[in-house]
């Protein structure tokens, strides 16, 4: 097998499963208020506080670990990020439930999740992007495993709705989709140690060992302040939209007509369209020209989102609508925007930069549900109507970035 594909190939794997350790606690967020922080009632407020932490520590890890991977190679780093996920996500499945050494053990297997997962995008992405030798395809199966790892966790979660009654899964049930996740983690991580490293890294390796530590980044601030800034704006405006998807099967559990496992099941199906048609995006993208690919799904997506969103008010048809036109312009504006970002910075410091900017805008985008959660819990109205301005916003500064900096990105075509 190439290089290019067994890389790409097991990196995806892994960034699956590490997916699905992340995003899990989200969705879980229906039924662990009851458990850790509000007997009885829902106070989506405390859990989404614990929630974001995840992914305020992201720039943390993601540096660490991107100056890592620039001085030590891709290949290290990249399996010791699934492995210190796969622990964590097993010691939220086996902590007590009581007292405040519960809530203790939580926030800082959250915290260890939200280092590990800082570093695992722009790690994959780098390895990806070098081993493919630069293909948007490749990127595209990156999100396709994105996709994977949100259905896994939609598929449990709707199979757990199924079988077992909110009680039952407040007492025990809760356990199984960490348990589940910690489990074949670990399995992946043995996998990842027989990836090969980049071609290009491997040309350089030997003269930036020799380099000190802080050399990547002491580089990327003296040589690309204007890409990296580019680099964050088209980062956060993902970020916020996955992070909104995350967010959606709590709010309209709790205060829509829909129950929890027709969400799950609607976003598990738009998800699997998203698995399937990811590669294709890639493929168009390098054919189209991925500044053009950005702008157009993000004007769809901005001018068709507040029709769609009207519809969210128990209308089955409305629901899957909404979540599969998402899905579809958050997987072309991913494909597109990644494999651009990943151009911006040369391989002697690409994952340091792709690290800073993707640390920077998950912490950002991770406040998010604590905002609208804040909205929630006092009683205000519309709040989803905020946040759907909010990414419109966001995503509206995205394309105006694009064509300030137009001369800065690279490889466009």
């Amino acid at each position: 097998m190439l290089v290019k594909y067994r890389n790409t190939i097991i990196a995806s794997l892994g960034v699956a499963l590490e997916y699905y350790d992340f995003l899990i606690y989200g969705l879980l967020g229906v039924y662990l208020t009851d458990v850790f922080f509000l007997e009885g009632q829902f106070s989506s407020l405390r859990y989404f506080s614990v929630f974001s932490l995840g992914y305020i520590f992201m720039p943390l890890g993601g540096l660490v670990f991107g100056l890592i991977s620039d001085k030590y190679g891709r290949i290290k780093a990249f399996s010791f990020l699934l492995l210190m996920m796969a622990l964590s996500t097993i010691v939220m499945g086996l902590m007590p439930t009581g007292g405040t050494i519960a809530v203790i053990l939580i926030i800082a297997a959250r915290i260890i999740q939200g280092i590990a997962f800082g570093g695992e995008l722009p790690n994959a992405l780098t390895l990806v992007y070098e081993s493919s030798r630069r293909d948007a395809m490749h990127t595209g199966i990156i999100s396709s495993s994105y996709a994977a790892g949100n259905i896994l966790a939609l598929l449990v979660m709707y199979l757990i709705s199924k079988t077992l009654n909110h009680e039952q899964i407040i007492s025990f049930g809760w356990r199984i989709p960490f348990l589940f996740g910690g489990i074949l983690s670990v399995i992946s991580y043995m996998l990842r140690r027989r990836l090969l490293e980049t071609p290009e890294f491997s040309i350089i390796k030997n003269e930036v060992k020799k380099k000190e530590w802080l050399a990547p980044l002491k580089a990327l601030l003296k040589f690309s302040k204007f890409r990296l800034l580019l680099a964050m704006v088209l980062s956060i405006g993902t970020r916020a939209m996955t992070v909104f998807f995350i967010y959606l099967p709590t709010y309209l559990t709790h205060y829509s007509k829909y129950e929890a496992n027709t969400l799950y099941l609607a976003m598990t199906g738009a998800l699997g369209f998203s698995l399937i048609i990811a590669p294709m995006l890639g493929k168009f993208a390098d054919i189209c020209g991925k500044k053009k690919f950005i702008a157009g799904f993000a004007i769809i997506l901005v001018t068709s989102m507040p029709y769609l969103s009207k519809n969210l008010d128990g209308s089955i048809r409305g629901l899957f609508m909404f979540v599969a036109l998402y899905q579809l312009c958050l997987t072309a504006i991913y494909v597109s925007g990644m494999t651009l970002i990943s151009s911006l910075f040369p391989t002697e410091y690409r994952n340091t930069g792709l690290s800073f900017c993707c640390g920077i805008s998950y912490a950002i985008s991770g406040v998010l549900p604590v905002i609208v959660a804040g909205f929630l819990d006092s009683g205000r109205n519309g709040a989803l109507s905020y946040f759907f301005w909010f990414v419109s916003f966001v995503i509206i500064m995205s394309i105006m970035t694009l064509g300030i900096f137009n001369k800065e990105v690279a490889n466009d075509r």
